[in-house]
């Protein structure tokens, strides 16, 4: 499977029908670990789910605070993540019930549930698979309404996105996404999207914050020409649509705004992710990059002495 079809596989992932069994577990936190393309689909997640508290984890072990009161999603599409597999086998040994997402490996008999996502296809290209387990698990199932049509929708008609990554190729710019809540972590997948699969150094930040520090690089910064600004999403809120549109014209910086589509917030979610793949892929077809080849990331634990 080429990695154009593996994006376009996003929607039918969004059918995955499983979900964890959280009857009689009793917990205050979710603490979501995964790194990389299994690691995105938890930030993205912990901002538009508000009835518990999400802590999302890409490191070794666990916080030391963390206990009981808390459950520990590990998702690991290898399952041999080492850092996954060490926050898994750092709650097994505090007595913690560990939920876990893969295709198998060693985190499979680390974990209380386990659900095997479908193997074949990069990790970044299943992100529909942990997303879907995450909503049915701990939201409605109405709340995935809508979500393969819109997709669908893009599926068929991206030009519009081609068209940005070309101007971004010819001018050989460097990619910054900004956003806003919920969508942080979306700008962030843009991100290492355009990383993995454009093989481009690329940025993002959100507002509010930004205002509070990047604003004053937008304002005075050298070489602001070799970047391309992009924002995620349109804002309803009048109050952050006016302090968007005013950053940008107190610091001169022009931006193209791609927003959202869909009927709630995981499918409006979902398809501005869908946005950041097609242009991520897009981009590496004009600069003539394998948009699959991630070998570097292969050679880098190679490198590294075995996991204990």
């Amino acid at each position: 499977m080429s990695l154009l079809e593996e994006i376009r596989s996003l929607k039918d992932q969004t059918g995955f029908n499983f979900k964890f069994n959280l009857e009689g577990l009793s917990f205050d936190r979710i603490i979501y670990a995964g790194m990389g393309g299994s690691g995105i689909a938890g930030s993205i997640f912990s901002q538009i789910f508000r009835d518990r508290e999400i802590l999302v984890w890409n490191d070794y072990g666990l916080p030391e605070y963390a206990g009981k009161e808390s459950i520990v999603i590990a998702a690991s599409y290898s399952g041999n993540t080492e850092e996954t597999v060490s926050s898994a086998t750092e709650a097994k040994r505090r007595g913690m019930v560990v939920l876990g997402m893969g295709t198998g490996g060693r985190l499979e008999g680390l974990c209380d549930q386990w659900i095997r996502i479908p193997s074949g296809k990069q990790p970044r290209s299943s992100l529909g698979y942990f997303m879907s387990v995450l909503v049915r698990t701990f939201m409605r199932e109405e709340e995935m309404e809508g979500t393969y049509e819109v997709l669908d929708e893009l599926d068929n008609d991206n030009s519009f996105l081609k068209d940005i990554a070309l101007q971004i190729s010819k001018g050989e710019k460097i990619p910054v996404i900004y956003s806003f809540r919920p969508y942080q972590s979306v700008a962030y997948r843009w991100r290492t999207q355009f990383n993995e699969n454009s093989k481009v150094i690329a940025f993002s930040h959100y507002f509010p914050e930004l205002d509070h520090n990047e604003i004053t690089g937008l304002w005075k910064t050298y070489g602001k020409d070799r970047f391309f600004f992009l924002l995620a999403g349109k804002p309803s809120e009048k109050r952050l649509a006016d302090r968007i549109r005013n950053t940008m014209e107190l610091t001169g910086t022009r931006y193209v705004t791609i927003e959202e589509k869909g009927k709630n917030v995981v499918s409006r979610t979902l398809y501005l992710v869908h946005c950041g793949d097609y242009l991520s892929y897009y981009l590496a077809m004009e600069r003539g990059i394998d948009p699959e080849d991630v070998s570097v990331i292969t050679r880098l634990k190679q490198s590294l002495e075995p996991a204990p």
